[in-house]
């Protein structure tokens, strides 16, 4: 990636970032309490946005790699977002939600487990007893603790198109992201045969950027277009957002 492909691709990402806070803004949106799949929306794609912005200064500094674990939880995000509104919304967004009390008794037993840091916990530990209470009455439907879902989240990302980026982009910044060893050998930019030692890579480098870059794009489009479906905004928004589309598939084909 050369120098003008890096000014490209900071250049779309501030568009879109800035594009994301002008429809988060929109003061046309209304929201009721009870309607579950629209607040959760408003959260999910408030949280891509997030992200989109913490992309923009990894790539801007050369930090490609750390940028696409971002882009993971942007993925990760986008597929739970994309399913709860896939078919029946209301019935799935309010699980998501309700998940947020097994969430609340893993982090109380954590709390127990050490007393001594239990300054820590002190939102955990309000009321023991409403969160032993509000577990059991949902305990059942979440037999697996460690997932909203009933569904594995490959599942789930076949289920709305995104089963290649699952295999390849959530693959590939979990291996970035745990660190394992095809990921450390990105840091390995040689070996010095001379002198007999590896030559390392520290701090940025023009790997990654342009992946993170496109496919953070991506995602953040994937959730506006759903957003602004969902809240029926201006379709202006919808078509200055296809237009972008087409500018950035014009930088993927040259690439």
């Amino acid at each position: 990636m050369n120098k003008n492909q890096h000014k490209i691709i900071v250049r779309h990402l501030k568009w879109i970032d800035k594009f994301a806070y002008e429809i988060m803004s929109n003061s046309s949106i209304r929201i009721s309490g009870q309607d579950y799949s629209k607040t959760l929306l408003f959260l999910q794609v408030t949280k891509l946005h997030t992200s989109i912005a913490a992309v923009l200064e990894l790539v801007k500094k050369g930090y490609g790699m750390d940028a696409m674990i971002v882009v993971r939880s942007m993925l990760n995000n986008l597929i739970s977002c994309k399913w709860i509104m896939y078919s029946k919304s209301k019935t799935r967004a309010k699980r998501f939600i309700q998940y947020n009390t097994v969430l609340r008794k893993r982090f109380l037993a954590v709390a127990l487990k050490y007393p001594e840091q239990k300054s820590h916990f002190l939102k955990v530990l309000v009321d023991e007893k409403e969160i032993n209470s509000s577990y059991k009455k949902i305990e059942k439907k979440f037999k697996d603790r460690y997932s909203w879902s009933d569904k594995k989240i490959w599942r789930m990302a076949k289920d709305v198109g995104l089963n290649w980026d699952y295999d390849f982009i959530y693959n590939l910044a979990s291996s970035l992201e745990h660190s394992d060893i095809n990921s450390l050998n990105e840091y390995l930019a040689g070996i010095d045969h001379a002198n007999k030692r590896f030559v390392f890579i520290g701090g940025p480098t023009p790997r990654y950027v342009m992946e993170s870059g496109i496919t953070s794009i991506k995602y953040m489009g994937e959730g506006l277009e759903l957003f602004i479906k969902k809240f029926q905004l201006n379709k202006n928004y919808q078509k200055r957002l296809l237009r972008f589309a087409n500018r950035v598939s014009v930088i993927l084909r040259k690439d």
